[in-house]
């Protein structure tokens, strides 16, 4: 925990609409998936990229995902 009570994680301390902001673009584009798998994506993205590299790498690292994440199940990727 640090100084204010909330837990701290040293890999990835990303702002709280930096997120949501990019949880946002990212359903725009593949808005017949589900919130819920979008969201665990740019979860699971925010371990890959520093805050420092700004939230348009954070998008880029997240739509790539998704859109992999597409084509091994076999489907076409929404655009």
């Amino acid at each position: 925990m640090d100084n204010n009570g909330k837990q701290g994680n040293l890999k990835s301390n990303w702002q709280e609409h930096d997120v949501w902001y990019v949880v946002d673009r990212v359903q725009e584009t593949y808005w017949r998936e589900p919130w819920q798998l979008i969201q665990q994506v740019v979860s699971l993205c925010k371990a890959e990229v520093k805050p420092t590299e700004g939230r348009e790498q954070l998008l880029a690292v997240a739509k790539e995902k998704m859109r992999l994440l597409i084509e091994a199940r076999g489907d076409k990727p929404h655009r």
